[in-house]
This record gives structure tokens, sequence and C-alpha cells, in this order.
């Protein structure tokens, strides 16, 4: 029986220990817009590790950055715009977000628009090839 349990507790530190290790995952995006206006797109991620080229408006704006940081990209309507690939690190249950802005906008701008905003998608990606998708409507999704 303390055999079982030593093994259980073992388990479950190693399997915590594992899971606060990142790993290194790499993305290529490229965003279609269809729609009839411009959008702003911007790669980030939805936990840690924070890192430079990975982090969001709100963490720049947090940590004073902003005259340091790009801000995302604008893809034209009718035009594909292609990021090269960007490496990461992920902690486990860590993934890369691609938020996509309706319109043309400024970096404050940006800071305005939440979550929850029609003005604003959110696209979970995946490591590799990543084809977005902005349709007439607006909204975007991964094809």
């Amino acid at each position: 029986m303390q055999k079982l349990l030593f093994s259980l507790i073992f388990f479950v530190m190693f399997t915590a220990l594992v899971g606060c290790i990142p790993t290194t995952r790499t993305y290529s995006v490229s965003v279609r817009n269809d729609a009839a206006e411009p959008m702003t797109v911007w790669l980030t991620k939805d936990g840690p590790p924070a890192e430079a080229g990975w982090l969001s408006p709100e963490q720049i704006v947090i940590n004073g950055m902003v005259k340091s940081m790009p801000i995302g990209a604008v893809v034209p309507a009718g035009k594909t715009a292609d990021m090269v690939p960007v490496d990461g690190k992920f902690h486990s249950g860590t993934n890369a977000v691609l938020r996509v802005y309706r319109g043309q906008k400024l970096f404050d701008n940006l800071l305005a628009i939440g979550s929850g905003s029609p003005n604003r998608t959110d696209v979970m990606l995946e490591p590799g090839e990543n084809l977005i998708v902005v349709d007439k409507t607006g909204k975007s999704h991964r094809q």
C-alpha cells in the first residue's frame, strides 16, 4: 500500500513538473480577407510564458513597451497577408491566437476592443500552417 501511495505521489509531481516546462512550437499564418473592409491582425497567445513577438496589446501597455513594439498587420480588403513562421514557447494548455479586428486600427483602438466585441474575432491556431479566412460578413475562421 505504501509503494502504491509513493507511486501515485511521484506520478502527480512528475505530471505537474512536465506541465511547467514550455515546448517550442512554430506557426505560419496566412490571412485571406474576403470582406469589403481592411482587417487588423495581431498574433498572441492565451497563456504563459510571456515573450516578445507574442504579447497582446494589453501586455504591451502594462509593461510600458508601446514605443518599442510594432503593432499588428493590416490586411486590405480582397488581399491575403502571409506571416513568416514564428516560433514561441508554450506551456501545456496555452494556445496561439490570431486576433482579427474589423477595420484598420491604431494601437489605442485595439485596447478598446474586448474579446466579446463584434469587431474582434479570436482564432485559435494549430502548430504549422494556418489559413485564416475573413468572410464577407467580417467573421474569421480557420480553413
